[in-house]
């Protein structure tokens, strides 16, 4: 689930509370402390688990604060009753917190969140990430020894064919991918080969313009290029 504003997240979670509650609500009052064995949860312990993990870790991480969680004994609610009203107030409590984040908040901890996979990845260029987290966009692969993989892994989660995409290559290693998608754009200064195998070259040389050269040719293709220079002119 990518958000863009809180409401999507709050709706889809009160959905899973709501299933959640009513299995609690199910449970025989005289069952909700038994265990199978010695020193095991109770399905009161699960389910005041559920409570104070939602309310003390999940809500006060979100937060940047550190987690509270204190245990889930029957200290915090005995009884089914109490076990009930316990989740029910700790879950108002979480709501109240998760909505009260902006999309401008929801940007920030998703600008960390890219950050922390092109780390997995190998990326320590932090200004790199933000800047396509700026740019939108939603797939981050640097340090690729090959390069097909990542590309079968990003048409899978978009769910797109290779026909529908393109690719800006500019050395040797970028041929397999330039061989399969719809578009293999070449930058002004790449290797021959790579020019030779590319449907186009971009006047301009990497990082000089190349990539604008590339974008340029994609929207004047698909005849929406002058309600782009309205857009950027508004």
């Amino acid at each position: 689930m990518e958000l863009r504003t809180i409401e999507p997240f709050i709706e889809y979670f009160e959905k899973v509370r709501a299933r959640t509650m009513r299995v609690v609500k199910s449970i025989p009052p005289d069952k909700l402390e038994h265990s199978f064995g010695e020193g095991r949860f109770t399905l009161g312990d699960l389910a005041r688990h559920l409570a104070v993990v939602e309310r003390y870790t999940w809500a006060e991480c979100v937060q940047g604060k550190p987690q509270r969680y204190n245990g889930c004994g029957r200290e915090l609610a005995d009884g089914l009753e109490n076990v009930v009203a316990l989740m029910e107030r700790l879950h108002q409590e979480s709501m109240q917190i998760f909505s009260r984040f902006t999309p401008e908040e929801l940007a920030a901890k998703l600008a960390l969140e890219l950050l922390d996979r092109a780390r997995e990845r190998g990326l320590c260029d932090p200004a790199l990430v933000r800047r396509a987290n700026e740019m939108k966009m939603e797939f981050i692969y640097q340090k690729q020894p090959t390069k097909i993989p990542a590309l079968e892994e990003i048409i899978k989660k978009a769910g797109v064919p290779e026909s529908a995409v393109a690719y800006v290559g500019d050395d040797l290693p970028d041929l397999p991918v330039m061989r399969r998608v719809g578009l293999a754009v070449a930058v002004g200064d790449a290797v021959p080969e790579v020019k030779k195998a590319a449907h186009f070259t971009t006047h301009s040389v990497a990082g000089h313009g190349a990539i604008r050269d590339a974008v340029e040719l994609i929207l004047k293709s698909k005849g929406v290029w002058e309600e782009m220079i309205d857009k950027a002119r508004a």
